[in-house]
């Protein structure tokens, strides 16, 4: 970014969103807010009058353009993740640890068992969805990317080449940028992406921001496991694709068992990433992420070893 730039916050989608542009360019700051904002009235969860909200209480409706193409996006996800990433976790996250409210419990294990999620549960038609009883959409797990991406949108539209623009972990960056990895054991950061890429995506799921009580009741919800997320404390993509798409991708692997996640990495050689356990130990791929050693306890990991190798040390103090 030039020297010669702004940048603006807002509160929206339940974390900090920000834009960086030129200077020349404020005008359009407030276009990419008020479409975040549509976004997030579209997909909420918690807003009286979100789209998700009212489809959970009424159970089927016409839903509008940006909901509709949401779901569309959660089928896909589920399908390419093999289910690790399910929209239907709202039966859980929202329905049991109540996750976001002021209502946030530890359930039971009997009680999460008899969830009902899967996204054969969700049908749709002409702009009309409905679900099958006790299913319940929580669409957090990609709702952030999908937010950038429209933002993104107006600056492509625009015909602007240099800007950031962001929802807490999910940033574009359009041109040269540089990001901090937030550190999620402590206060500051373990490193940094660096980009003189035309356009990226970059995306961050951790553990480490949404639990009840303590971090053993996390809100990344494994759908098979039915249990919250141990592995991973978290998990950072960067590639040039859609941000909803790194979204989804990083609470699935987060959820994943250690193989099955790095199986996933492997088949998409275009997105770079840092992984960290909670044990400590960091596996990192890309020339454009720089990880700072000495900022956790653990060791890094080289992606050349064997899957069995990596797996094994992700989770050797597990």
């Amino acid at each position: 970014m030039s020297a010669d730039t702004i940048r603006r916050e807002r509160v929206l989608m339940g974390t900090y969103a920000f834009v960086i542009v030129d200077a020349n360019d404020s005008q359009i700051v407030n276009t990419i807010f008020a479409r975040m904002k549509q976004v997030e009235e579209s997909l909420s969860s918690f807003l009286k009058e979100g789209g998700v909200l009212k489809l959970n209480r009424k159970r089927k409706g016409k839903v509008d353009d940006d909901l509709f193409e949401a779901i569309n996006l959660c089928k896909k996800l589920y399908s390419e993740t093999n289910g690790y990433f399910d929209c239907t976790i709202g039966s859980i996250t929202k329905q049991q640890f109540g996750f976001g409210t002021e209502n946030e419990k530890i359930p039971s294990s009997a009680s999460i068992a008899q969830s009902k999620v899967g996204m054969d549960g969700v049908h749709m038609h002409n702009r009309n969805v409905w679900l099958e009883d006790d299913i319940y959409l929580d669409l957090g797990g990609m709702g952030k990317g999908f937010g950038v991406d429209k933002a993104a949108d107006i600056l492509k539209r625009a015909g602007i080449t240099q800007a950031i623009v962001g929802l807490s972990g999910d940033i574009r960056c359009f041109g040269s940028c540089s990001i901090a990895i937030q550190n999620p054991f402590d206060e500051g950061a373990v490193g940094e992406i660096n980009i003189a890429m035309q356009e990226t995506g970059i995306s961050t799921s951790g553990i480490y921001r949404r639990f009840v009580k303590t971090k053993d009741y996390n809100h990344l919800i494994d759908p098979k496991r039915r249990r919250s997320e141990r592995l991973f404390a978290s998990v950072t993509l960067v590639a040039p694709l859609p941000n909803v798409l790194l979204d989804g991708w990083a609470t699935a692997i987060s959820v994943m068992p250690a193989s099955l996640a790095l199986k996933f990495l492997d088949a998409h050689p275009s997105v770079e990433y840092l992984l960290i356990g909670t044990n400590g130990v960091v596996l990192k791929k890309g020339r454009n992420i720089r990880y700072t050693a000495h900022s956790l306890s653990g060791f890094i990991l080289h992606p050349s070893l064997s899957l069995k190798e990596k797996s094994k040390w992700l989770q050797k103090l597990l």
